[in-house]
């Protein structure tokens, strides 16, 4: 990791993305280690964006639920607090496959949003689209506005994942 990170700020990057586990689906990545993950970053000038991977999916495959990243945040608290100018948390990767409902979708991200503002969490938050985080339904183009109305602090970040069904402009 440190390695990395450093080959990456070399390339005159300024944030890098960090991938987490909560232990559904891999190793839990321990709260030591994402303090150690967060202090390389700053040391290397990198915002870090870290993130859940377990959710990838969800309802499409068997995969952590918002609810249980959200979990996750919370246990490792102690890491996050105090470093809101360093670290952006990206609640859940892809955590909608295809097939779900808007409603789903926006529901449980205005609740994810809910639990971490209610836990004392400051940072900006990254939302992922549905369809694997690709949005071809347009589901968080639809929907991202009242998600964003639902946080107190009005500083949530959407995020699409530009790759397969996006092969053109």
């Amino acid at each position: 990791t440190e390695s990395s990170l450093r080959d990456i700020a070399n390339t005159g990057a300024n944030s890098v993305r960090v991938v987490l586990a909560n232990g559904k689906l891999w190793s839990r990545t321990p709260e030591s280690q994402v303090v150690s993950i967060i202090s390389q970053a700053k040391a290397n000038k990198l915002i870090t964006v870290l993130e859940v991977h377990d959710t990838t999916g969800y309802g499409e495959q068997t995969a952590a639920t918002l609810n249980e990243a959200v979990d996750y945040w919370i246990s490792i608290k102690n890491a996050l607090i105090g470093q809101e100018d360093y670290v952006i948390i990206n609640i859940g990767n892809e955590p909608f496959g295809n097939g779900q409902s808007a409603s789903t979708w926006s529901n449980s991200h205005k609740n994810a949003i809910s639990r971490l503002r209610a836990a004392g969490f400051k940072h900006a938050l990254m939302v992922d689209a549905a369809n694997w985080g690709q949005d071809w339904q347009n589901i968080m183009r639809d929907n991202a506005a009242g998600v964003l109305a639902s946080d107190p602090q009005k500083n949530v970040i959407f995020s699409v994942h530009m790759y397969e069904v996006y092969g053109n402009a």
